[in-house]
């Protein structure tokens, strides 16, 4: 069979195609306009592919036993089925057509972390529904998501390899990246822990905009080399929080038996609701690049060079303006960090800007640099105090560099213990 062109009736003239809107591994979805109900739908069926295929009369049964199962599974964040019937030997599938973009497209425009579990959390609901159907779906991708036209609501599309879980033998398709281990094995046994790493891989695509590594190379790798070469979502995005990167990691693992169990088991290990609209503006002041903290590092270096000249000008000479230039200082120090985490990284940059003024006092006091004493370290030069106060940024600067590295290492490490 050819593919259904334009116009082309079903089911007794029902049912009018209009489009393909896409193909997958074993079928093909059309839009089409259901004339007695007035609205539009997609059908879906066998491509020429499965048609091929010697086991065809297998592929047909089970997509329409999979699809009178389906059609049982009621919940507003799956695709709804209309309807069920045989066209040239063929069976169709009539669905909901939903009005929107999938959520790779969407993630293209960037996602950020609120809004992403807003929308695992919706799909993680709708495969509880599955699993208590006793079915894992087994292709949970961006791809299969859609998100509805103004509002947050994803739907589940895409149930075109779904099977029961207590099946011996399943066909053997899978999406790199997004398929767990034991999908490429047709005859290692499936269950909701498979949904589990398809659903923790989609978060990782969300928050990353990157596929992450298949976990057919994974297993290579760690069996070559003996280190897994999956990087953790928040080494790519740093406003991913560390309960966000733990739990995609969770949920990643290669094997079965390490990951949670159930859909239920690896929400729980998300943030939840409550938690993340009380967190929301937290998060967003606390979240710092990498470049805005080596900045404010090489900002505060200066700021407390400048502070170590005015203190030793207000000894020589103490008048007003140098309490004004101090408190000045200060409050340049304060800038440096605010709205910086309040956690070590405060403190760090702190220390990585007063090691280098000490380090520069130390170099005046031993007459490292000719011209330079302490008893004359007021009536320096524009250009000296300049200088000076260039180096005193640029090793605050270093330092600061050192610590980020050694904690992205750290990280790094921990996560793939």
């Amino acid at each position: 069979m050819s593919y259904w062109q334009k116009d082309y009736q079903l089911k007794n003239g029902r049912f009018i195609i209009l489009e393909i809107l896409g193909e997958g591994g074993f079928g093909v979805t059309y839009l089409a306009k259901d004339e007695e109900l007035k609205r539009y739908v997609v059908i879906k069926t066998l491509n020429e592919k499965a048609q091929r295929e010697p086991r065809v009369e297998k592929l047909k049964k089970d997509f329409k036993t999979e699809a009178e199962r389906l059609s049982q599974c009621y919940h507003h964040n799956i695709v709804k089925i209309y309807d069920i019937f045989d066209q040239e030997g063929l069976p169709c599938i009539v669905m909901e057509y939903i009005l929107g973009e999938t959520l790779a497209d969407r993630l293209k425009r960037g996602v950020k972390q609120e809004e992403a579990l807003d929308y695992i959390r919706q799909i993680g609901e709708a495969l509880k529904t599955v699993h208590n159907r006793n079915m894992v779906h087994r292709d949970v991708k961006p791809n299969n998501i859609m998100i509805q036209d103004n509002t947050q609501e994803a739907v589940l599309i895409d149930f075109g390899i779904s099977r029961e879980l207590d099946c011996t033998r399943y066909t053997l398709s899978y999406s790199p990246g997004y398929a767990p281990l034991e999908q490429y094995d047709e005859f290692k046994p499936k269950d909701s822990y498979t949904d589990v790493y398809s659903l923790a891989a989609t978060l990782y695509t969300v928050l990353t905009k990157e596929t992450p590594e298949s976990a057919d190379d994974r297993k290579k790798e760690i069996k070559n080399h003996n280190t897994d070469p999956l990087i953790p979502p928040r080494q790519i995005n740093r406003t991913i929080s560390v309960q966000v990167n733990q739990a995609i990691m969770k949920g990643m693992e290669l094997e079965p038996r390490n990951r949670p169990q159930t859909i239920q088991e690896w929400l729980h290990l998300l943030p939840n609701p409550q938690e993340q609209k009380v967190n929301n503006g937290r998060q967003a002041e606390n979240n710092t690049t990498d470049l805005t903290l080596l900045g404010r590092t090489f900002f505060m270096g200066v700021a407390i060079w400048l502070l170590a000249l005015t203190v030793s000008k207000f000894i020589e000479n103490p008048e007003l303006r140098f309490v004004l230039s101090f408190i000045f200082c200060v409050g340049l120090i304060f800038l440096a960090q605010y709205r910086l985490p309040p956690h070590e990284q405060k403190s760090y940059l702190f220390l990585s800007s007063v090691i280098p003024t000490l380090l520069i006092f130390l170099v005046v006091m031993f007459q490292i640099i000719p011209g330079v004493q302490l008893n004359n370290l007021t009536k320096l030069p524009i250009s000296y105090c300049a200088f000076l106060t260039l180096i005193t940024g640029l090793f605050a600067l270093i330092l600061i560099y050192i610590y980020i590295l050694f904690t992205r290492n750290n990280e790094k490490n921990s996560y793939r213990q």
